[in-house]
């Protein structure tokens, strides 16, 4: 699991909010050898959402992620963004080769 957004947060920090929001939000029990696999594997990019940079520092970590898992994995971008910023995040992704990737999929929430 890798978060983005624009307010700096350590990938550390990132993983205590997601845990929490589990624990709150989910119906069943948060299993802790479960959530210690996931945890060990989630990330946190900061960046702009018109910031081409950012969008290819959150390329290279799923690329260092799927190189290490030795698969392409399944990218599902959930934007939840003010619908004025949803086309230039989706031009930074197109921008930063996601068109390659056989299995990135888009999803847009207006907030």
């Amino acid at each position: 699991m890798v978060g983005f957004g624009r307010k700096p947060v350590p990938d550390e920090e990132f993983r205590g909010h997601a845990e929490a929001a589990i624990k709150e939000f989910s119906r069943r029990e948060l299993n802790p050898g479960a959530w210690n696999r996931v945890a060990r594997n989630t990330f946190y990019v900061t960046g702009g959402y018109d910031e081409r940079a950012a969008f290819d520092r959150l390329h290279t970590l799923i690329q260092k992620l799927e190189t290490q898992a030795g698969r392409e994995l399944q990218s599902l971008f959930y934007i939840s963004t003010p619908p004025a910023v949803f086309r230039p995040i989706i031009e930074n992704l197109g921008a930063s080769d996601w068109r390659s990737a056989t299995l990135a999929r888009s999803c847009s929430r207006k907030p």
